[in-house]
């Protein structure tokens, strides 16, 4: 898992730590990552089903 952490894209990354773990809302994110709030729900979809292909390996 730590080598899949390692290769995320930077707002991946932000997503992971910040929303995933640290339970940060995603509408405060959005400062913070640069874009639109529709964009970060996309690549949190995207982040879970990478993770979760990760796990079944």
């Amino acid at each position: 898992m730590k080598d899949e952490v390692k290769k995320l894209k930077e707002i991946e990354r932000l997503l992971f730590f910040e929303h995933l773990l640290g339970q940060r809302e995603i509408t405060i994110l959005v400062e913070q990552a640069g874009c639109s709030r529709r964009t970060l729900q996309r690549v949190k979809k995207d982040l879970l089903l990478k993770l979760r292909k990760a796990l079944e390996k």
